[in-house]
């Protein structure tokens, strides 16, 4: 199981009251599913794909619905036209749109979700773009799903840090993977400091050890998250940041 780091709520002044761990009261029930983030557009994810993966093994009998397996959720997450989702009436069930959410119920509904899916709609986002799904689960300590090419690009990332998917796997056979899996992410609370209340500590072993990898990338992330001016992504700019100060 993917333990990408410790980290601080990204959304308010202080650390989660009611973290997902192993030892919660609510251990089975914290996290639920699976997310996608970001604005609704095919450009950027392949939703149809997606679609595809699941129907099939929806009709196959194969996603599983009650306990002790993790029962299988979409959770779409972000802002757009839905009809740009393209939802499959047949599976329709196993996915909620969570629309424009403001900005700690956004990261707090990531958070509780067992990983992250890229979908990368182009190739850009492996050659010229930092994917804001990358920044996302570094904010929120969520494992992101991701291939050998996604590694091979964002060289801050090690297998360990991701559900990687195997040579011939989808999307859909990482999900069922994980859905089955009796681990959860081990994650501990560190102390907000106070001078970046929304920041998130994700400079601890292994992760800090590559660090130095990512350096141009972020370095590209901040240019492109200070372009967008977006309140949104306050905290992934702090995050980004302080992923220079250790690359230094």
């Amino acid at each position: 199981m993917p333990q990408l780091a410790q980290h601080c709520h990204p959304t308010s002044m202080s650390c989660l009251q009611n973290p997902c761990l192993a030892t919660s009261p609510d251990a089975a029930t914290c996290l639920h599913g699976f997310s996608i983030q970001g604005n609704f557009e095919s450009a950027r994810r392949n939703y149809t794909r997606l679609w595809q993966q699941v129907e099939a093994a929806h009709a196959s009998g194969l996603v599983p619905t009650q306990p002790p397996v993790k029962p299988f959720h979409l959770h779409l997450v972000g802002r757009g036209s839905v009809r740009t989702l393209g939802i499959l009436p047949s599976v329709a069930n196993l996915s909620t749109v969570h629309f424009n959410l403001q900005f700690p119920a956004y990261y707090e509904q990531l958070y509780r979700t067992h990983a992250l899916l890229m979908l990368l709609g182009s190739k850009n986002y492996l050659l010229q773009k930092m994917s804001s799904t990358i920044v996302s689960s570094l904010m929120t300590g969520v494992p992101i799903i991701a291939d050998s090419k996604v590694l091979a690009s964002y060289t801050f990332l090690n297998p360990e840090h991701v559900h990687l998917m195997a040579p011939q796997e989808t999307e859909m056979d990482v999900m069922q993977r994980v859905s089955k899996s009796p681990a959860m992410r081990n994650l501990s609370m560190p102390q907000c400091p106070a001078e970046a209340p929304c920041y998130c500590s994700i400079a601890e072993p292994p992760l800090q050890q590559s660090l130095e990898k990512g350096c141009y990338l972020l370095g590209f992330a901040v240019s492109m998250l200070s372009w967008t001016g977006s309140s949104r992504f306050c905290c992934a700019l702090l995050v980004v940041q302080q992923f220079m100060v250790n690359c230094r």
